[in-house]
């Protein structure tokens, strides 16, 4: 390789521009509101929870889970120092019914006292872009929810976050409520099952585009159906759909006026569809009831949610086994 009074140029001036660079200080990072410079109008994830015990909180990407037993949770808003003394303006809402969120406004540097009414915590940052206030949330079971984002002017807000409280507070290994509706289950068929009288009806290992069959002794009349997850999911609501039916088939799925855990919302059962709320457990159970039921019928069933549709499974009436 030929060495130029170019080439050397051209290397040191690379070195003395890379030192440059590393002395240039890192550009300013300020979250101010269109038209309000002294409100915060930042990213969610500039909001950090935590307990008083230090243990640290587990999330997936948009929900954080608690165990049945907190009752005090801790949030610290760290904006950076671009952006002190700004006020901010944290929302809380879609709180599930029964539960309690309290926004504290009594201690030092907690929110202002006029807004917690609103579910809202209005505080003032500090000289570094940071502050810390906590809510006290009482009668929380498995299942209860809560979201939470930035407020602004000219109806501005922040992206989303939500806090489920589970049974240990983990992560569910599969998320199973819906992304854009978290009190609907958007889970897989597969949490479904059904029994013919006291027999679970076999469901067989998924085809090549990931459906399943089942066969079902024509002779059956009262199918048992139950959808069951994780106690992560309590109260939340599923939507099973019944449909293709064989022609000259009935379909009839029960109903009740007590929806939670005991039978199907009676608007959505007209249609074939059991609409209803799983247990503290995160499982519910329903009945249906076929008709004109005889070999060679067949229906479909799968689970529906807000933009979601999951995998079906086809049940075809069959003879009964000879002895």
């Amino acid at each position: 390789m030929r060495i130029t009074s170019k080439s050397i140029f051209t290397v040191i001036s690379a070195v003395l521009l890379s030192f440059v660079g590393l002395t240039q200080p890192a550009a300013a990072t300020t979250y101010s509101c269109n038209n309000f410079a002294s409100q915060l109008c930042a990213p969610i994830s500039t909001v950090s929870l935590s307990l008083d015990s230090g243990k640290a909180l587990i999330a997936n990407s948009s929900t954080t889970f608690l165990s049945k037993n907190v009752t005090k949770l801790n949030f610290s808003i760290n904006a950076g120092v671009d952006n002190a003394s700004k006020t901010a303006t944290l929302q809380f809402f879609d709180i599930s019914a029964g539960m309690k969120l309290l926004v504290r406004s009594n201690e030092t540097s907690a929110c202002a006292s006029g807004n917690t009414i609103q579910k809202e915590c209005l505080i003032t940052l500090g000289a570094d872009g940071k502050k810390t206030f906590y809510l006290t949330l009482l009668n929380a079971e498995p299942g209860m929810h809560f979201q939470f984002k930035y407020v602004g002017p000219e109806a501005w807000t922040s992206a989303t976050k939500s806090v489920t409280y589970s049974t240990d507070g983990k992560v569910p290994v599969t998320p199973e409520a819906c992304a854009d509706y978290n009190t609907q289950i958007c889970g897989p068929v597969t949490n479904l099952s059904f029994k013919a009288k006291s027999t679970k009806v076999k469901i067989s290992k998924p085809d090549k585009s990931g459906n399943f069959k089942a066969n079902l002794v024509s002779t059956n009349d009262l199918l048992y159906f139950t959808y069951k997850s994780s106690s992560a999911y309590a109260f939340k609501y599923i939507y099973v759909d019944f449909y293709n039916l064989t022609s000259g088939l009935g379909l009839q799925v029960d109903t009740s006026t007590n929806a939670l855990g005991a039978g199907c919302d009676r608007s959505v059962a007209a249609s074939r569809g059991c609409y209803m709320a799983l247990d503290s457990k995160g499982s519910a159970t329903f009945i249906v009831t076929l008709s004109a039921n005889a070999v060679g019928k067949a229906f479909n069933f799968k689970l529906n949610g807000a933009g979601y549709t999951s995998k079906y499974v086809t049940v075809s009436l069959v003879k009964a086994k000879k002895k």
